[in-house]
């Protein structure tokens, strides 16, 4: 019936080949709503993130996974955004997605390495990718990306590379 939607039912037959386990499943239902011991890593209210994806949930995730850090955080949908953004902005630390349709990562890293400013080649733009082999991470400082992290994102990872990053920065400006 129209507008009412329909329920089929499918039994799909399927012989037992092998009978023996596969291993010993020990779950404790308790274990999975303990934390383990968790430090909080810094916090960095004056540094300004900018997190550059064109999927709205890992740029969500990103968010979440920085909000603790304090830092102002910038949010871009596309490599021209993110362009647009980056020459009227001064970043501290670009993540930037390696796919993105119009302008992927590393066409938009280049472009920034090319702004007519001074810093435009020392920004720290980190690659966040899905693709994990030598040759992408290749790819990205060929480009001129700083670093590499792959999806789905590590908080730790993100945290660090945001700290060493900033630590950069906080040192060049020290001398």
């Amino acid at each position: 019936i129209y507008q009412k939607g329909s329920t089929f039912t499918i039994t799909i037959p399927q012989k037992i080949v092998n009978a023996t386990p596969l291993g010993n499943l020990n779950y404790n239902s308790s274990s999975r709503h303990q934390r383990s011991s968790y430090k909080k890593s810094f916090e960095a209210p004056e540094a300004k993130v900018l997190v550059v994806d064109d999927n709205d949930m890992n740029l969500l995730v990103a968010k979440k996974l920085l909000r603790e850090t304090k830092v102002q955080l910038a949010l871009a949908h596309s490599g021209m955004e993110c362009l647009k953004l980056t020459a009227k902005n001064n970043y501290d630390v670009i993540f930037m997605d390696h796919m993105m349709p119009e302008m992927d990562g590393l066409s938009a890293t280049k472009a920034i390495r090319a702004l007519d400013r001074e810093d435009a080649g020392t920004i720290p733009i980190i690659a966040m990718t899905a693709n994990a082999f030598d040759e992408d991470e290749k790819k990205c400082m060929e480009a001129g990306m700083n670093a590499h992290l792959v999806k789905p994102l590590d908080i730790q990872k993100m945290k660090e590379a945001v700290c060493r990053y900033l630590n950069k920065q906080n040192d060049r400006q020290g001398d």
